[in-house]
């Protein structure tokens, strides 16, 4: 069997691990659900993270939620989500990212659906 659902909420894993995490999802094709909130990610891990997403087609649900990404890495996910039709749920909650912004992304998730 393949891991389908990762939770890795509340690990402090910061921009590093989600380095790690970007590059991971990149080649990945069975992961279908990510929980990454409360990890200290910044702008600068989500940039990996949003990256990777612009390939990978097999993840339907993340939650970035509680980390402090700001508009800057909610710049990058809204991006990253032209190219990608496969991701239909986002929890972007307590990061501080701009109303526009938001609302480009919820406007792209629907696109997915």
């Amino acid at each position: 069997s393949t891991l389908q659902d990762l939770n890795l909420g509340n690990n402090s894993i910061g921009d590093d691990g989600a380095v790690a995490i970007g590059v991971s999802l990149i080649d990945n094709m069975t992961l279908q659900v990510l929980i990454l909130e409360e990890n200290k990610i910044g702008p600068s891990g989500t940039e990996h993270i949003a990256n990777a997403l612009k390939v990978n087609r097999s993840l339907q649900k993340m939650s970035l939620a509680v980390n402090g990404i700001g508009s800057e890495g909610g710049i990058a996910i809204r991006d990253a989500l032209w190219d990608n039709y496969t991701l239909t749920s986002l929890d972007l909650y307590g990061n501080d990212i701009d109303k526009p912004v938001l609302a480009k992304i919820t406007a792209l998730l629907r696109m997915s659906r």
